[in-house]
């Protein structure tokens, strides 16, 4: 197969075992999970969910941002099912079931499941990779999202493994992503942006993400900020017109990029956030039928900001 149509598992596989002692994901309760954590637990929760019957192959996913969505969205993908993540209260239709936690499917790992993710997570990633990688083709279903951006009503989009992961890569780059570079995670990825940008990119660059899942909740972006000094933060401008005075900017201290996407951004918001935080808005165009993000504008990204 063509390197730029390898499945996001097979990514994923890959990373993990190259990045296996590095911190992966912060969750909100502050614990840091590594890279081999989340190896292992994915591989359970994978082992779980591929005893169980599925007629659609589809998956729905209601969790908010943290460690235990990112577990399950990479165990889905190691089942080569595909992933639909829900918001509360979205009904879940032409799905097998709905993860709403990692509880029923650990009930569910058997002894075996669990001895043989921990002797794989020390296996080379690229045979891990070879063996493991469920998908055949990088054109097949990752993910299905739900938009209304054209004002038409809401309508499904079915992104492609290859889809996810060459914008993923292509967000990597541009925004110099990778081991050392921690996301802020306030969005839900029931969105495009909030899966590929702050699950995807850090997921398959080595990077790590620490979550919020309350983004309105200036306290709580305080003390994830505390725990993982994020360097990239990616919302919308809803949510840094909030922050605008709600968040000191001491609170924001380590962050070298502010991405804004979602929605357009106004002047009057760009303006006054580089002036109280001293780091321009970049905003990311984009749309879910074809990317989380296509074209940026904003501050320039140096190597050394």
């Amino acid at each position: 197969r063509m390197q730029r149509t390898r499945s996001l598992a097979y990514r994923f596989l890959r990373t993990a075992r190259r990045h296996a002692g590095r911190p992966a994901a912060i969750d909100a309760s502050g614990s840091a999970m590594s890279y081999r954590q989340l190896l292992v637990s994915a591989l359970v929760a994978s082992a779980a969910l591929s005893r169980r019957t599925s007629v659609s192959r589809r998956v729905g996913i209601r969790m908010p941002p943290g460690a235990e969505a990112v577990i399950a969205h990479a165990a889905v993908a190691l089942c080569g099912r595909t992933a639909v993540p829900l918001d509360d209260g979205t009904e879940a239709q032409d799905v097998d079931e709905v993860l709403s936690s990692l509880d029923e499917l650990r009930t569910d790992a058997r002894f075996a499941d669990r001895a043989r993710a921990r002797l794989l997570s020390f296996c080379p990633g690229s045979l891990l990779a070879r063996w493991l990688d469920p998908v055949h083709d990088g054109l097949a279903p990752a993910a299905r999202f739900t938009t209304r951006g054209d004002g038409s009503g809401p309508h499904r989009v079915l992104l492609s493994h290859a889809s996810i992961a060459s914008n993923a890569e292509a967000l990597s780059q541009m925004f110099r992503s990778g081991p050392g570079e921690i996301v802020l995670g306030v969005l839900p990825f029931s969105s495009a942006l909030g899966s590929v940008a702050t699950m995807w990119v850090p997921l398959l660059s080595g990077g790590c993400a620490v979550y919020s899942p309350n983004a309105r909740d200036p306290k709580a972006i305080a003390r994830a900020c505390d725990r993982g000094k994020p360097t990239v933060v990616v919302a919308t401008p809803a949510i840094y017109r909030g922050w605008l005075t709600a968040c000191a900017p001491p609170t924001l201290a380590s962050v070298r990029l502010f991405v804004c996407g979602g929605e357009p951004l106004d002047r009057a918001l760009a303006d006054a956030w580089g002036e109280r935080f001293g780091v321009e808005l970049c905003e990311g165009y984009g749309c879910t039928e074809l990317a989380a993000v296509v074209e940026r504008l904003g501050a320039e990204i140096t190597a050394d900001h």
